[in-house]
């Protein structure tokens, strides 16, 4: 990200089928870059567990997160 400063970043997890603490804190640093650099973020497709994983860490309300089924 340092070296293309993109606008948008989308984190996939269509291929992530577990997630802890250690995601959460993954995504709040990307989250954090993009709104420094004026850049938007996003989680895309997240499944049953990583989504009970954000769910429970309330970062929802923070960042936009979709299940695939919208």
């Amino acid at each position: 990200m340092d070296d293309y400063l993109p606008r948008d970043c989308v984190v996939d997890m269509s291929g992530l089928t577990f997630m802890d603490s250690s995601g959460i804190a993954l995504i709040l640093k990307i989250c954090r870059l993009m709104a420094e650099t004026g850049g938007r973020a996003w989680v895309e497709n997240a499944r049953n567990q990583p989504l009970k994983v954000i769910d429970a860490s309330g970062i929802d309300r923070m960042v936009k997160i979709t299940t695939g089924a919208e």
